[in-house]
């Protein structure tokens, strides 16, 4: 599989799970995680299938495992966002700082400024 094949699937994964089919995308889910090159974005996508299903403790599980030997990314921002909706606001506020302060991605950067703001807290 090459990565226009993961991300269209990614994709797919993720119009399913917001579309409330989320046992359908898990199946995706499942098969991009037995890619090594679709790895973190398997492991964002099965997240935020679970955030969508409102299994916080289960969403912050499965980024907390990938995001802790790795510098701060997307899946770092959307733990921070995890958090914060699971009311974990110390937690949220640690991972959105880490990633402004350290990740490259722009994408991360948006998404942990939205979650400081969402707080209430500067940066």
């Amino acid at each position: 599989m090459d990565i226009q094949d993961i991300k269209l699937l990614a994709d797919i994964g993720v119009l399913g799970s917001n579309s409330g089919l989320t046992r359908e995308a898990e199946h995706i889910f499942a098969a991009l995680r037995l890619s090594k090159s679709g790895e973190q974005i398997a492991v964002t996508t099965t997240a935020l299938n679970l955030f969508n299903r409102g299994q916080f403790p289960e969403a912050a599980q499965a980024l907390s495992k990938w995001c802790e030997n790795k510098a701060p990314a997307i899946p770092h921002a959307l733990l921070a966002m995890v958090y914060w909706t699971w009311g974990f606001n110390v937690n949220a506020e640690a991972y959105a700082r880490d990633v402004l302060s350290q990740a490259i991605e722009p994408e991360a950067h948006a998404l942990a400024k939205e979650v400081l703001n969402g707080m209430g807290v500067t940066y």
